[in-house]
């Protein structure tokens, strides 16, 4: 049914769920991927070049086409489950859909209007209700090739690009925020619906500030961490509570070469966990941790897991935030290429929902898989 093994550092048990041969992945790692109980993993699979939705059975071994690209391709790492598991939402082209899971009933929620091009990770609060997504205007979009190279001209673009807040009972939407810059990863905040958190987009070492909060109504804009040049923050994600905006944070050890410019982000750098409260806007230091790329707690915020981005140090980091130690778990062994996507085999890692375990995706056996990773 499924590859076992135990891993060659640690001696974890680590077990693959999707086929060799084949390019599978995980959702991105804040989505909810995972139905409550566990027993299902919703993750896209490569078919005949498109990119189709899945659900599979972690009990039987068993998987389900959920939803498939046709003619128009969906956004395969932008899913993510309903908070009571019946229904699943996806981009497809400029429109968000929702599924029903039973019945594979679908409506579309949103459209992005004629000009904008919608984005593939919209955010939902906590009871589904509202959606924030971030649209960038189609004369400014760098056509993506599918690696990093038009990464930095999309950046150095400054598009057009504005924040939409959708209430899907009400079948209304508005503009939250609109400005000559490239946005990202719009964040509701959990159990605050009237949140948001977004991010300035773009190469790490030219982002000016990342982190930034929002109310709903466009009003009390403020920036979380005013960064200086030295500094790197990345890949932000709201704690399971809604009570902090966790995310990663780095300070080079070596100053910039002669055209003032930093080198690469992951090498002479010094990391740590770091917390943002948005209402009091005070940021609180948790602890030094190793270099890693994405991070994020346990559903009870007791642990962090994190996907080590040296070469050197191709590890699952996992930390007791009580404790405040840092173990590794195991080695993800991936490639970091792009199969197409350049988040193909980045390892996302995340809980499943009782926090035994850690899914997360590598290209160690050659092309992008899932792997099941056990913490006990």
């Amino acid at each position: 049914m499924f590859k076992t093994f135990n891993d060659p550092l640690t001696g974890k048990k680590i077990t693959k769920l999707s086929p060799n041969g084949i390019i599978c992945h995980h959702p991105y790692f804040y989505n909810k991927m995972f139905t409550s109980d566990g027993r299902f993993l919703i993750y896209a699979q490569e078919n005949s070049g498109s990119r189709n939705i899945y659900s599979l059975d972690l009990q039987d071994g068993s998987s389900k086409l959920i939803a498939s690209s046709g003619d128009e391709p969906l956004a395969d790492f932008g899913v993510t489950l309903s908070s009571d598991d019946k229904n699943l939402f996806y981009c497809r082209g400029n429109r968000i859909i929702r599924q029903n899971m039973k019945t594979g009933e679908t409506a579309v929620l949103y459209t992005a209007p004629e000009g904008w091009d919608g984005y593939s990770n919209p955010s939902f609060s906590s009871d589904d209700r509202y959606i924030v997504t971030v649209e960038i205007w189609k004369e400014d979009v760098i056509p993506a090739t599918g690696g990093w190279d038009t990464f930095e001209p999309q950046w150095r673009k400054n598009p057009r690009c504005r924040i939409v807040y959708i209430d899907t009972e009400k079948n209304t939407s508005h503009v939250v925020h609109e400005e000559k810059l490239w946005l990202g990863h719009p964040q509701i905040r959990p159990r605050h619906n009237g949140d948001i958190s977004f991010c300035h987009e773009g190469p790490a070492t030219r982002i000016d500030a990342r982190l930034w909060f929002i109310k709903a109504d466009g009003t009390g804009m403020v920036c979380l961490h005013n960064q200086k040049r030295d500094e790197i923050i990345t890949h932000e994600f709201w704690l399971a509570d809604g009570s902090k905006l966790a995310f990663v944070y780095r300070k080079f050890l070596t100053g910039p070469d002669k055209d003032g410019r930093y080198g690469d982000e992951v090498i002479n750098v010094k990391q740590s966990i770091r917390y943002a409260n948005a209402d009091t806007v005070t940021e609180e230091f948790i602890m030094d941790c190793s270099v890693y790329c994405h991070s994020i707690t346990s559903p009870d915020n007791t642990l962090l897991v994190g996907d080590g981005q040296k070469t050197a140090e191709p590890f699952i980091y996992l930390t007791d935030l009580k404790t405040k130690k840092e173990t590794i778990l195991c080695r993800h062994d991936t490639k970091w290429k792009s199969y197409g996507n350049n988040q193909d085999a980045h390892p996302h890692p995340a809980f499943t929902p009782d926090s035994k375990k850690i899914v997360f995706t590598s290209d160690r056996d050659g092309l992008p898989g899932i792997y099941l990773a056990e913490i006990c």
